[in-house]
């Protein structure tokens, strides 16, 4: 997957963990309903309305008979299954909601390997200090995606903009730089 242009949305999720130690439809559920809330109440509201069916359930299983119980949990899977792509929408730039890459029972926002074929392919340019933006500035290079590496192993992801200034009889480059997220 090659990404062209970083874009920020206004809310999206913050990396890290969102649920950890189950994998029960009926724990995850209500955990990623609270995330898709913080980031978009009105969507989460919708969601819920759409399927209030199986929402009643969870919010009070004891009023279910067995057989009624039984159809309403056959169906949180795809209930949690739709949660995830829809939680995918809000996350950042090179990341991903789903399970953790060595604990499946950990859900949250991590990075995606998607970012080491951006920047194998130039998409993405890695620097390990912001001085060698400066350097590129120097010749003319502004690139539009950046990934910080520092020694310890800590990255940022940046997304850049230039602008000409032109004041009087000088122009001027200048560089608007967004912090897209971090890890450190």
């Amino acid at each position: 997957m090659l990404v062209n242009e970083i874009t920020t949305k206004r809310n999206e999720l913050s990396l890290g963990s969102y649920s950890s130690g189950t994998m029960r439809d009926v724990d995850l559920i209500p955990t990623f309903m609270e995330a898709l809330e913080s980031v978009d109440a009105k969507r989460a509201k919708s969601y819920r309305w759409a399927n209030r069916k199986y929402f009643n359930y969870l919010d009070d299983m004891s009023k279910y008979d067995e057989e009624d119980a039984k159809e309403r949990e056959e169906m949180l899977p795809e209930i949690t299954q739709e949660l995830f792509d829809i939680l995918n929408e809000y996350c950042p730039a090179y990341t991903y909601f789903g399970s953790h890459p060595g604990d499946g029972a950990d859900y949250g926002v991590w990075v995606s390997d998607s970012i080491e074929d951006d920047v194998r392919y130039g998409e993405l340019v890695k620097i390990e200090d912001l001085s060698e933006l400066d350097e590129m500035l120097s010749e003319c290079k502004i690139p539009k995606n950046v990934l910080l590496v520092n020694d310890h192993g800590n990255m940022t992801l940046y997304t850049q903009t230039a602008r000409l200034d032109d004041e009087d009889t000088e122009y001027t480059v200048i560089i608007d730089r967004e912090e897209v997220w971090a890890i450190v």
